[in-house]
């Protein structure tokens, strides 16, 4: 870590009245717990993804669609808001590998991130 990181931990440290390890080893220790909330999201997110398709197939054989006043918009902007979702998921695909992979470059960065 460079100076500047430990000072803020030091500073942090000190606001909660613990030590700068003690510290350490929990933001460490919080880079795995963040990581599987990560991909238990994304697996609901999938599941919400995969509910909305088959909601949108049955209402195509059920030729709802004949009728656009409401079903139509509402289906539109469910698509738009789930890709939406799934773009912000791809995006932190990173994140969570890091999490398991480098769980001190992920303290570190949530560190740095706090501050700014």
């Amino acid at each position: 870590m460079n100076k500047e990181t430990t000072k803020l931990l030091e500073a942090l440290s000190q606001k909660l009245g613990t030590t700068t390890e003690y510290l350490w080893k929990a933001l460490v220790a919080q880079a795995p717990v963040n990581s599987i909330n990560n991909i238990i999201e994304s697996l609901v997110w999938i599941i919400l993804g995969f509910g909305l398709y088959k909601l949108h197939r049955r209402f195509v054989k059920l030729e709802v669609y004949d009728d656009p006043d409401i079903i139509g918009p509402v289906m539109l902007v469910l698509g738009i808001v789930w890709v939406v979702g799934t773009m912000v998921i791809v995006g932190s695909i990173g994140e969570t590998i890091t999490g398991f992979v480098n769980p001190e470059y992920w303290a570190l960065k949530e560190i740095l991130d706090s501050v700014k």
